[in-house]
């Protein structure tokens, strides 16, 4: 199967999973603590088997495990935290903010060079996260909210998740890094236990199912945009930066408006003008 499928298949999936754990959020499991946490729990389960399949051992260098893992804690909980804030449409473009991050970290920590064309995209893609965020008021301060302020410090933790994940694996191997940054991952998350006490014991089985989907949703979309990334970066990158979360938040909106959200028409298209160009902007910047 040629690669491209493998990235669509990877695109849809990641969007069908952020509307499965905003709709989770929202009417079943809403303290984000207990959600993020049972969401590792999921993670571990799956990817053990598979590292063991694939003949994982024990890390080289552990250190690079230990930062990548708490990065990756700090990240998630972080990322749910704005999920269950910030609406569907909303969120799937801001996340393109990752984009901004990953250019500078690379200016900053790698040495890359950022030229006055990327600089210039890097203000576009800003410019048009003002516009994507607005609702019924049209009011800039949308922008300037503490949820998306989460969203955006989600957005710059993943960016550095991915450099240190990365270097993890250059040392550590693919299935290695992996695995054992999910177990550690999981450790610091167990922490915040205090923080879900209570309501882990109103859990029922109905609000468990659907997470199990939504994390082996997460491994097979992680696994066909692997594949992809393996044959072609830019492409797959293109296809996989798609909102498709956005446009199926926006279309459940007018047949389930109950569900996750509901706006007027010129919000809407508002936002996807705005998620358009600030696509537009990200691929420049990936190039």
């Amino acid at each position: 199967m040629p690669f491209y499928l493998f990235a669509w298949i990877a695109s849809f999936i990641y969007g069908v999973e952020t509307i499965l754990i905003k709709a989770l959020s929202k009417h079943s499991i809403q303290n984000p603590w207990l959600l993020n946490y049972l969401w590792a729990v999921g993670g571990v389960v799956f990817i053990i088997p598979l590292a063991c399949i694939n003949k994982a051992g024990l890390p080289v260098k552990w250190d690079i495990i230990i930062y990548s893992a708490f990065v990756n804690a700090i990240f998630s909980f972080t990322y749910m935290i704005a999920l269950s804030k910030i609406d569907v449409s909303v969120f799937s473009p801001l996340f393109n903010f990752k984009t901004i991050f990953s250019v500078i970290l690379g200016f900053l920590f790698l040495r890359e060079t950022l030229t006055p064309v990327q600089i210039l995209f890097v203000g576009i893609l800003f410019l048009a996260g003002f516009f994507v965020s607005m609702d019924e008021k049209f009011s800039v301060k949308s922008f300037f909210s503490k949820a998306v302020f989460i969203l955006l410090f989600s957005t710059f933790l993943y960016a550095v998740f991915s450099v240190l994940i990365n270097k993890a694996v250059s040392v550590n191997g693919y299935w290695t890094s992996n695995v054992w940054v999910s177990i550690v991952n999981f450790i610091f998350l167990s922490l915040t236990y205090p923080l879900f006490k209570k309501d882990i014991k109103k859990l029922k089985l109905t609000y468990v199912l659907p997470l199990i989907i939504v994390v082996l949703a997460e491994t097979i979309g992680n696994l066909a945009a692997i594949k992809a990334f393996s044959e072609n970066v830019g492409i797959s990158s293109a296809i996989i930066s798609i909102p498709f979360s956005m446009l199926i938040a926006i279309g459940l909106s007018f047949v389930l408006p109950n569900l996750l959200e509901k706006h007027k028409i010129k919000v809407y298209a508002v936002r996807i003008l705005s998620t358009s160009v600030m696509i537009y902007a990200a691929l420049q910047l990936s190039k």
